[in-house]
């Protein structure tokens, strides 16, 4: 049990909501395309925060 909580507090966060959705019952699909959205919108505005970053 020690190894899954060692693994679990090394996962990213969304990964954990999603998880947490499914154990409680929740909307687990919803949270799990959230989720990939909200990965793939990152790869994509990432390098344009990184840039402005360095511009201000």
């Amino acid at each position: 049990m020690r190894n899954v909580f060692i693994i679990m507090s090394a996962m990213p966060v969304m990964v954990n909501s999603s998880i947490m959705t499914r154990v409680y019952g929740a909307d687990y699909e919803f949270a799990t395309s959230m989720n990939t959205y909200t990965t793939i919108f990152s790869i994509i505005v990432m390098p344009f925060l990184l840039v402005l970053i360095k511009v201000i």
